[in-house]
């Protein structure tokens, strides 16, 4: 156990180095800068974010510093905010669930704080890609075959009807399974779909409908 956590300290030590170089600090006595960097450094190892998205995630935090926007803001919702925009702009399949699980934050409160980001440094993101996030959730629910099959069909139709936008893509394509599974006539309730993807049984049943009103399709699949 004790090499292990050594084992830690060096990777975190490791991985603030290597942002440090990202953001340069100029003034020393900015404590702001530091708790940055630890704080990134945290999320990073618990999500298991690559070097990439951890620099683009110290770039946006450097951002922040020198706009001035961490005043009258809670530092730690604007670092969680940016470590989920960073994973957005690197294609990073991380919800925004799993970035309240792991900043132990409100999921609201950081979205809230994710949008002032994207109005103040006009972080320019690429559209959400729904099959993104199908593969992981499909094995973690044993979903092979037609159900699987059906959901790709359901999710290309609502990238082409652009249905998608202002909703959240991770309950799209829960709504998506649940949906799928149905059609397919594979037993798979909306309780475990919930679990294994945080998304409320309450929003997934508000998506199907969204699904079922905009592609009419679905019953002839």
């Amino acid at each position: 156990l004790e090499d292990s956590a050594y084992t830690l300290d060096q990777t975190k030590a490791s991985i603030v180095q290597k942002l440090g170089k990202v953001i340069k600090i100029y003034d020393q006595t900015d404590k702001n800068i530091a708790f940055f960097l630890s704080e990134i450094t945290r999320l990073g190892i618990e999500l298991s974010l690559s070097r990439l998205v951890l620099e683009k995630a110290a770039s946006l935090c450097k951002q922040i510093v020198e706009k001035k926007l961490g005043k009258g803001r809670s530092i730690r919702e604007l670092c969680a905010a940016a470590v989920y925009a960073a994973c957005r702009q690197c294609g990073c399949m991380r919800t925004l669930d799993e970035i309240a699980k792991y900043s132990k934050m409100n999921k609201k409160v950081i979205s809230h704080h994710y949008r002032i980001l994207l109005k103040e440094l006009n972080c320019p993101l690429p559209p959400a890609n729904l099959s993104r996030h199908v593969p992981r959730f499909l094995n973690q629910l044993a979903v092979e075959g037609r159900t699987a099959e059906i959901v790709y069909k359901i999710l290309e139709a609502t990238e082409e009807l652009r249905f998608k936008s202002g909703k959240n893509p991770v309950g799209i394509v829960s709504a998506a399974i649940y949906v799928a599974s149905k059609l397919a006539g594979e037993k798979i309730t909306q309780r475990e779909i919930s679990d294994m993807t945080s998304v409320t049984e309450t929003s997934i049943r508000s998506r199907c409908r969204d699904l079922e009103k905009h592609l009419s399709f679905l019953i002839t699949l």
